[in-house]
């Protein structure tokens, strides 16, 4: 009994643990990565990345989750999303590889990847 409630608390510490940073200094340097892109000439496996961490962080609607490797379906880049302590697969980001708008079931779709944090509604995440 006393393993499953380590292992339950690490878990849980897993979720809400961000190392060394604050949430509030992970997401600037998020930010300026984002903002540093050119998706003039499309948009490269690097560059969908940043992007599908930005989308994830900016529209999840939990700080619990992660998101998988960036694989190729097509005219699309794919992210895997995992929520919740328990890492259960939800539907994929899609990134376009030619403007680099971002759909995903959970959010908003947005065309500009770069404006996503320069949107009306609450910034704070």
């Amino acid at each position: 009994m006393k393993h499953i409630a380590i292992a339950i608390s690490l878990l849980l510490w897993g979720c809400s643990a961000s190392g060394t940073q604050t949430l509030s200094e992970q997401g600037r340097e998020l930010r300026a990565e984002l903002s540093g892109l050119s998706l003039e000439d499309g948009v490269d496996e690097r560059e969908a990345t940043v992007i599908a961490e930005n989308y994830f962080r900016r529209h999840a609607d939990t700080s619990c989750g992660s998101l998988g490797a960036v694989g190729t379906a097509g005219s699309a880049w794919v992210v895997p999303v995992f929520l919740g302590i328990a890492a259960v697969r939800a539907d994929d980001i899609r990134i376009d590889k030619r403007t680099g708008r971002v759909s995903w079931a959970r959010g908003p779709d947005i065309d500009d990847p770069k404006s996503m944090w320069t949107r009306a509604d609450d910034d704070s995440r």
